[in-house]
């Protein structure tokens, strides 16, 4: 299962305690668990971030949660010069299959396609660990 973890930047100060979120709005993902991780700091909808976090609406408190790949990939660390390896929360990919369908595999079956899910996830994980490093390393030069 390949783990990418969640942290937090930011266009102007840093967040260091619970005290630095004051004033921000931050630009979360629509999801129950990671709303209820930032409640208390105000969040709302990811998008559209980077033109949000470009404009007048977040010029000052502009903040936004994502993991180091995507602040990479979609240039955030242009708008953001701020990132704070959190890792308060993880994103994991999971492999999904209709109970029918699983219902008429057979025993055999069923360990095979564990044992594909279990090498596929660790083989995935493996590499998001090798792109995580060479992320982080790009955004210390920014």
């Amino acid at each position: 299962m390949a783990i990418r973890p969640q942290s937090l930047s930011t266009k102007d100060k840093p967040v260091y305690k619970a005290d630095d979120f004051k004033g921000l709005k931050i630009r979360t993902a629509a999801s129950p668990t990671v709303l209820a991780a930032m409640k208390r700091s105000g969040p709302y909808p990811n998008s559209p971030l980077l033109g949000a976090l470009h404009g007048s609406e977040d010029r000052d408190r502009g903040c936004q949660e994502n993991g180091a790949i995507v602040v990479q990939s979609a240039s955030l660390f242009e708008v953001q010069k701020y990132y704070m390896k959190t890792d308060y929360i993880r994103d994991t990919e999971t492999f999904y299959m209709a109970m029918p369908f699983w219902k008429r595999l057979s025993k055999t079956d069923h360990e095979m396609i564990f044992d594909a899910a279990e090498k596929a996830g660790n083989y995935e994980t493996e590499l998001t660990q090798k792109q995580l490093t060479t992320v982080y390393e790009f955004l210390k030069t920014r």
